[in-house]
């Protein structure tokens, strides 16, 4: 693949996993350019060295920020956030998010807030996708359960239902609870009778949530796609 496609291809992938790894440290377009212009230098066209170039690059803009706070370290409750329904709920998902093994906690952000396909993140891992498949389920099934276990603390005020979720439900919640304003992939708008942010469990909101994989959306579901697992947007 052309360098210039492959910038074209993987832009917005790569402007959203940098905003949330660095959230107020730097602009996450610049670290973009800068992840491009590496792997420009370096002949990188691989989604793999991609993606090491992209933790390579953050983990010099904390270096050069003197920070060695993370966004996911603020979540985590090292800083205060603002207190009302929507930040409480972002903080739960995150809570349930950082609760889990670490390579379960990356698979679920490769696929929810980087947004790759199945296909990628077997790319980006040298595995088959058979195994992404197997074990990204049951990291959404842990994520899922660890969801339902912290809103269930929740006022009803704030959770606005007394049913757990499902996993589809926590996908779409982890996918908005992503930090930043950026998206690979647009984000659907809620349903005008949702009045949680995260957590929706009306259909309107649930069915609509924007582009994405279509296996993805299988394995939230709980569901095998019928066809073979499409690659990455913008091919």
């Amino acid at each position: 693949m052309e360098a210039d496609d492959f910038r074209s291809r993987y832009y917005d992938m790569v402007v959203a996993s940098c905003e949330w790894r660095a959230v107020g440290v730097e602009d996450p377009t610049t670290l973009a350019d800068q992840v491009f212009a590496v792997a420009r230098a370096r002949g990188y066209t691989d989604l793999r060295s991609l993606y090491q170039t992209i933790v390579d690059v953050v983990d010099h803009a904390y270096r050069q920020a003197d920070s060695h706070e993370t966004i996911l370290d603020k979540l985590r409750g090292s800083v205060k956030q603002p207190i009302n329904k929507e930040a409480t709920l972002a903080r739960t998902a995150h809570r349930a998010l950082t609760s889990q093994r670490g390579s379960d906690e990356r698979l679920l952000q490769m696929a929810w807030w980087d947004e790759l396909s199945l296909e990628e993140i077997s790319q980006v891992l040298g595995r088959d996708e058979i195994w992404v498949r197997e074990h990204l389920s049951t990291a959404l099934e842990h994520y899922t359960a660890t969801l339902a276990r912290l809103l269930s603390k929740l006022p009803m005020h704030v959770r606005d239902s007394r049913s757990d979720p499902t996993p589809k439900q926590a996908a779409i919640a982890l996918r908005r609870a992503k930090p930043g304003i950026h998206h690979r992939h647009p984000m659907a708008p809620a349903a005008p009778t949702d009045n949680s942010p995260l957590l929706s469990h009306s259909s309107a909101a649930s069915d609509d949530e924007g582009e994405t994989d279509d296996a993805l959306t299988a394995l939230a579901e709980g569901t095998t796609a019928e066809a073979n697992v499409p690659a990455g947007a913008g091919a």
